[in-house]
C-alpha cells in the first residue's frame, strides 16, 4: 500500500509488528487494513466515497454531519470531517 496515511502502518502490520506505538486501533484482516471495524480508505478513493454518500448539492453544508456519520459506520481515514466539509463547499477535488 503506497498511501501516505496508511502505507507505513500497513507495512509494519504486514511485518508482524502489531504492538507499534499508536497502532492499537488498527489491524489487518485478510490483508485489508481496518481501524476498529471500519475499512481504512487510501487517499485516492476518498472523494468517490464522499460523492456517493452525498445525496445532492441542494442540501449543502446541512448534510455534512449525516455524511460523516454514514461514512464512519463503514470506513475510516484521518481528517474525514474536514475533507467532507471541503467537498461539500466545493473546495476539495482530489483525484
Amino acid at each position: 500500500m503506497h498511501d501516505l496515511d496508511f502505507g507505513e502502518v500497513y507495512q509494519r502490520l504486514t511485518l508482524s509488528r502489531p504492538n507499534c506505538e499508536g497502532m492499537d486501533d488498527l489491524h489487518l484482516q485478510n490483508g485489508i487494513l481496518y481501524h476498529f471495524n471500519a475499512l481504512c480508505i487510501p487517499k485516492g478513493e476518498r472523494v468517490g466515497l464522499i460523492r456517493d454518500a452525498h445525496p445532492s448539492d441542494i442540501f449543502g453544508h446541512f448534510v455534512v454531519g449525516k455524511i460523516i456519520y454514514d461514512l464512519q459506520r463503514y470506513v475510516y481515514w484521518t481528517k474525514m470531517q474536514e475533507q467532507v466539509a471541503k467537498y461539500i463547499r466545493g473546495i476539495l477535488y482530489i483525484a
